[in-house]
């Protein structure tokens, strides 16, 4: 993160990612840098969304879209999608507190993020509650042993199916679509001359 220019790239990126969130009605909780890169933490059926219907199917769509986003900006993208109850609320004292999500699915969906490489993976929780979509396919159970879980763990990898294929020329008016989407995302910050 050594300049504007990457700031500005950066902006643009998390710009996108929000609109795929928003769209399946996730809640972007956290904007993570760490060892392992840049990550972002999203949560379903927190307020105003509470009352939204299936979390785990839209958190597996949320998943698929942002990876397929990542795909179109030519960036490699990894996630983890976990199914369950955690901690929410705030965290912290009176100097610095934030509103975020702890347990073990948070630990969970970091461990399958990494285990994705470029790719989505889900728990065996959140496949037993969205298998039953038709535009979803599955690939799995495969086992991952993963920190802090004795026994190797069931995963999965999603897969949007499209009902019909496309053609060459319906591939290029696409891509165009979204060529031009990603430069009419506004940007925030701007490099001083």
């Amino acid at each position: 993160y050594e300049s504007v220019e990457y700031l500005s790239h950066l902006h643009r990126v998390i710009k996108a990612v929000q609109k795929d969130i928003y769209y399946f009605y996730g809640t972007m909780c956290r904007f993570i840098v760490d060892d392992k890169g840049s990550g972002i933490l999203v949560a379903f059926g927190l307020p105003p969304f509470e009352t939204s219907e299936n979390g785990p199917l839209r958190g597996v769509k949320t998943a698929l879209a942002i990876h397929s986003t990542m795909e179109i900006m030519s960036i490699g993208c990894s996630v983890g999608v976990t199914t369950g109850r955690v901690f929410v609320g705030m965290v912290g004292g009176d100097t610095r507190c934030e509103y975020t999500l702890h347990g073990s699915l948070v630990n969970l969906a970091a461990r399958l993020m990494v285990a994705a490489k470029d790719g989505v993976l889900i728990s065996n929780k959140t496949f037993e509650k969205s298998r039953q979509v038709r535009d979803i396919e599955f690939e799995g159970p495969s086992f991952i042993k993963v920190k802090s879980y004795d026994e190797p763990q069931p995963v999965y990898r999603p897969h949007l199916m499209r009902t019909e294929v496309m053609d060459f020329k319906e591939q290029v008016a696409q891509k165009r679509i979204r060529d031009r989407a990603q430069r009419n995302v506004p940007l925030i910050l701007s490099k001083k001359h």
